[in-house]
């Protein structure tokens, strides 16, 4: 997935919670790689993490589905807060399943905690 070209920035400012941040990046990456959306909807997210850092959910995507060609880190897909690039987000393929989402800020920033801190509201794919 080296080779793809996707770069715009998201914007997080309207985001309700941590699963509309997850769905929202998956949804971009999906427009290079279309089987990412099947992964995720028939993955279980086993851990989420943030911090003023960044957010690191660890994902199981059920083995039988069917692999995606790439293995690796995505590029980045740059995350804005109020107009100003904050950080990035990735997510990472492994024997070709998708098996992480990643987030980071590159100063301090609570966005992350905040979305994750929100988790019980519900959002659909």
């Amino acid at each position: 997935m080296e080779n793809q070209k996707l770069e715009q920035c998201f914007y997080l400012e309207h985001l309700i919670n941590i699963q509309e941040l997850e769905k929202k990046i998956i949804e971009y990456f999906s427009k290079e790689q279309k089987l990412l959306l099947d992964h995720f909807r028939h993955a279980n997210i086993v851990s989420r993490k943030a911090d003023e850092c960044g957010y690191f959910a660890n994902i199981k995507t059920n083995p039988a589905r069917p692999k995606i060609q790439a293995n690796g880190f995505t590029n980045s897909l740059n995350l804005c807060l109020n107009g100003v690039v904050i950080g990035g987000a990735m997510i990472y393929i492994e024997n070709g399943l998708l098996s992480m989402i990643e987030c980071y800020s590159w100063d301090d920033n609570d966005i992350f905690i905040k979305l994750l801190s929100d988790t019980n509201k519900k959002v659909y794919l």
